[in-house]
């Protein structure tokens, strides 16, 4: 998913953002979705740098 200041999510983090965005631990979502803390890492970086909601990702599907 490209986001507007020029970032990108691919299809396999954009599920790691919901669980960011209700607040979940790297080990929680780590746990979930069996995925590296290093990619949750990446998903908030992108998300804080960029601004993003729970309401700008889903109106950008």
């Amino acid at each position: 998913m490209p986001i507007p200041n020029g970032g990108d999510i691919d299809g396999e983090l954009q599920g790691h953002t919901a669980l960011v965005f209700e607040g979940r631990s790297y080990d929680e979502i780590a746990g979930l979705v069996g995925c590296l803390r290093r990619d949750i890492s990446l998903v908030k970086k992108t998300v804080t740098a960029n601004g993003l909601t729970a309401a700008t990702m889903s109106d950008e599907q």
